[in-house]
């Protein structure tokens, strides 16, 4: 899949494996950097629905409807997936599985 960040300093965690974060702990940016992985391979949203591993589920947002897959200590990755194109992907964020606000 195509994978965008609506979040820079996501983005360049991700990208960069030397990079680090006063935002984020070191544990969830590794979780996020495997989510990460398991986003490129994914061919489609059907292969993501599929990896059972990233306990996908819907979640109600600004703007319509998103989903999110499980990282770390109750904490998930925001996505949009582009409804026309199946093969693309918006990372948003990191929210807390509770509360569903960004995690500091």
């Amino acid at each position: 899949m195509l994978v965008r960040y609506g979040d820079g300093e996501l983005e360049r965690l991700v990208s960069d494996g030397e990079a680090r974060s006063s935002t984020y702990d070191d544990d969830l940016v590794r979780s996020c950097r495997r989510r990460h992985q398991a986003l490129v391979a994914a061919k489609d949203r059907q292969d993501l629905q599929a990896l059972r591993s990233l306990d996908l589920q819907s979640e109600d947002g600004p703007g319509g409807a998103h989903v999110s897959i499980r990282l770390i200590g109750g904490t998930r990755l925001l996505l949009d997936l582009n409804e026309e194109k199946t093969d693309e992907v918006t990372v948003l964020g990191i929210v807390e599985s509770d509360t569903r606000e960004v995690a500091p």
